[in-house]
């Protein structure tokens, strides 16, 4: 079964919303408390899993249409969507081992996009 290519910029966009879910568990954990009533009114946390299940339906939909083993690979780049976020919105420090990281995995996502 050959991928689709528009299954792949779907799945793409799937990890992008896992960044918006990872966004809005990082805001949920300051004010996470192992008290019932507190963490599901936690509005970040609720915001957090809602966006993360719509993303995974995203990624179920997409499944029929393309390889496993093709797709999957894909999902790293929710590393990068994450990494952009912890710098612009939580103003985390990117050193150049965190670069070197990010630099791999375009190109084994890459290497896998090329062998579709």
């Amino acid at each position: 079964m050959a991928t689709a290519w528009w299954a792949i910029l779907v799945v793409s966009l799937s990890t992008a919303i896992g960044a918006i879910g990872q966004y809005y568990f990082k805001k949920g954990s300051k004010l996470l408390a192992f008290d019932l009533k507190k963490l599901l009114s936690n509005t970040y946390i609720i915001k957090g899993l809602a966006v993360y299940a719509l993303g995974a339906l995203i990624w179920i939909s997409v499944l029929p249409y393309g390889e496993l083993s093709t797709l999957y690979p894909f999902i790293a780049i929710n590393y990068i969507w994450v990494a952009w976020v912890s710098k612009h919105f939580f103003k985390e420090n990117m050193n150049l081992l965190k670069w070197l990281g990010i630099a791999s995995i375009v190109l084994g996502v890459m290497l896998t996009g090329l062998s579709a």
